[in-house]
């Protein structure tokens, strides 16, 4: 992606193609906004607020780029961090937050550069034909709406609002590839992909609409919680008190509660300041678990910790599964979700509700308000019949109870007990 920003409230004069620094020297706009371009590209494709940029890739656009850095620095757009280490690490930089808030695009640019994105060779995912068929012409008729794209506030600190800088340059990307026809869909790491995915949901909800007929959406609450524990059943996991106990907070809806409280309980332990980490929130307690089952169980972190100590027999099972692949369980419930979602879900749509029309993205469905309560009447059946797959746990059983679910297969799989 390459950008051009309107620096006109940064006090930056783009009507001139030679821009005074009020040092003497004559920076060309061309240049300017080419370095600006390249650490809005290093910061949109990294995971990072800071980016490294070694002065090479600065010098391939000018020789003169510490005058255009500095001058960037003096209108309040960028940061540096100017410690190095000749051929180990270089200077950091980083947009302002000042810069974050008031930047708005004035013009955007495909290229081939790609974000940093695991590729999955094998995809186990077999989507029923007349379902995909469906999907990619309602996608390619799906009308977006014209008009500036407002920046998300994530939070206020000390009365200014920290937006969500990268997001908005997120959807800005994905809008520009839909409205100029990049609107096929592509199948991978067990999911359906489109650009559609990669907005925002207040973007997908505002944006979209079939012939001015506002779109809603339903999503599964809690969706891979609900599909681990489908899992386990599925795979007749020993159920000793900690994993009934996650089975009960799955199928009561409280597992995010719960897991919130034994992630705020252990957040210190691998803490090595004196303060305090900050309370975790339902958002990191979803991105904490994501990270459990789509990470190295051997590492010493929060969420392996939490994971083992609380439910032990979950954790080897899952582990054992993961051996050799450490993704392997996070694509396999992703499979179990999108199979949910398309060949039932939007199966049963698309056969019984004539004329409607579907967007997805992961574990939820777009669809126009008309049709609401047609689609929640399938969607509670469909979704109803997943909880039923899950056992009635109550806290009214002893240690014998444990006794009659064992067996030699499930110890030997989860890798516990057994020599």
């Amino acid at each position: 992606m390459k950008v051009k920003y309107n620096l006109e409230s940064f006090g930056i004069n783009t009507k001139l193609k030679q821009i005074p620094d009020g040092k003497g020297n004559q920076l060309s706009k061309l240049t300017l906004e080419t370095i600006i371009d390249k650490i809005t590209s290093k910061y949109y494709y990294s995971d990072n607020e800071k980016v490294m940029i070694n002065h090479k890739e600065f010098s391939n656009i000018t020789n003169n780029y510490r005058i255009y850095l500095d001058y960037l620095v003096e209108k309040g757009i960028i940061l540096i961090n100017k410690k190095y280490k000749v051929g180990v690490y270089s200077r950091k930089y980083l947009f302002t937050v000042y810069f974050k808030e008031y930047a708005t695009i004035k013009s955007l640019k495909l290229n081939s550069e790609k974000k940093n994105e695991k590729e999955v060779k094998e995809v186990a995912l077999q989507v029923d034909k007349m379902v995909l068929d469906r999907l990619q012409e309602d996608i390619r008729n799906v009308n977006i709406k014209e008009g500036v794209v407002e920046k998300e506030v994530l939070f206020y600190k000390e009365w200014q609002p920290i937006v969500d800088f990268k997001n908005y340059l997120s959807n800005e990307e994905n809008l520009y590839r839909l409205r100029h026809g990049q609107r096929e869909i592509s199948i991978k790491a067990e999911r359906i992909y489109t650009p559609f995915v990669q907005l925002s949901k207040r973007i997908r909800t505002d944006y979209f609409s079939f012939e001015n007929n506002r779109l809603t959406s339903l999503d599964i609450k809690r969706s891979f919680p609900l599909w681990l524990a489908v899992w386990l059943v599925d795979n007749n996991i020993f159920m000793d008190y900690d994993t009934k106990e996650f089975l009960s907070s799955v199928k009561s809806g409280d597992v995010y509660k719960d897991l919130i409280s034994k992630f705020n309980r252990n957040r210190n332990l691998f803490n090595n300041k004196e303060d305090d980490k900050p309370y975790i929130d339902k958002d990191i307690t979803k991105e904490l678990f994501s990270s459990w089952l789509n990470g190295d169980p051997n590492k010493k972190n929060l969420h392996n910790y939490v994971m083992k100590a609380y439910y032990p027999i979950i954790f080897d099972f899952v582990k054992h599964y993961k051996k050799g692949f450490k993704e392997r369980m996070y694509y396999t419930l992703a499979n179990m979700e999108s199979n949910f979602i398309l060949n039932t879900v939007c199966k049963r749509l698309y056969q019984e509700i004539p004329g409607i029309r579907l967007l997805t993205c992961h574990d939820e469905i777009y669809f126009e308000e008309r049709f609401k309560p047609l689609v929640e009447n399938i969607w509670t059946e469909e979704l109803q019949k997943v909880y039923d797959r899950l056992p009635v746990t109550t806290d009214s059983y002893t240690d014998d109870d444990d006794d009659d679910d064992l067996n030699e297969d499930s110890l030997e799989f989860a890798g516990i007990f057994l020599d």
